[in-house]
This record gives structure tokens, C-alpha cells and sequence, in this order.
């Protein structure tokens, strides 16, 4: 856990870092950990919700991988899931 607490305009942030990834949880209504916990499968990092720059309550999932550069790009998130993992409520790709 790299990172657990307000970010601006990213609301209540959660980011959790493993093998040059982080994935980002974002507009959290709360927070369940603390920055430097170790996470376990099934573990709750915190709720859903409608913190920061956001119009509703969500929950903002995002990936980012560290390049050679030592900088983070984001990536798709779809294309870490098979197809009949997530269900599409009209938004886009």
C-alpha cells in the first residue's frame, strides 16, 4: 500500500503497488487501510463513493505500469479482465 488518504481531485485514494504496477481506487467514501499495510486477497480497502472531483457516486479503477524510465503509464484496465468478468453500463472504452 503506497499511498492511502484525500488526493485532490481524485477524492479518498487508495493505491496499491505490486511488481511495477499500481492500481489506483478513487472517490472513496472511506478508507479501510493505511498506507504501508500489506494486503491479502479479500481484504476491504474502502467504500465507493462520491469524494474529490466526481458528479455521483463510483468507483474511479484505474492501472498505471512503471516503464523503463521510472515513469507510470496508464493502461487499459479492460484488458486485465476476461470478458465475462465485468458488465458494461454503456460506457465507453
Amino acid at each position: 500500500m503506497v499511498w492511502a488518504g484525500a488526493y485532490g481531485p481524485w477524492g479518498n485514494l487508495v493505491v496499491v503497488e505490486n511488481s511495477g504496477y499500481q492500481v489506483w481506487l478513487a472517490h472513496l467514501s472511506s478508507i479501510e487501510v493505511s498506507q504501508g499495510d500489506i494486503l491479502h486477497y479479500g481484504d476491504v480497502v474502502g467504500l465507493s463513493g462520491n469524494t474529490g472531483n466526481s458528479t455521483g457516486a463510483h468507483l474511479h479503477y484505474g492501472i498505471k505500469h512503471k516503464t523503463a524510465e521510472k515513469s507510470y503509464v496508464w493502461l487499459n484496465p479492460r484488458s486485465f479482465f476476461a470478458d465475462d468478468e465485468f458488465i458494461n453500463i454503456g460506457c465507453s472504452d
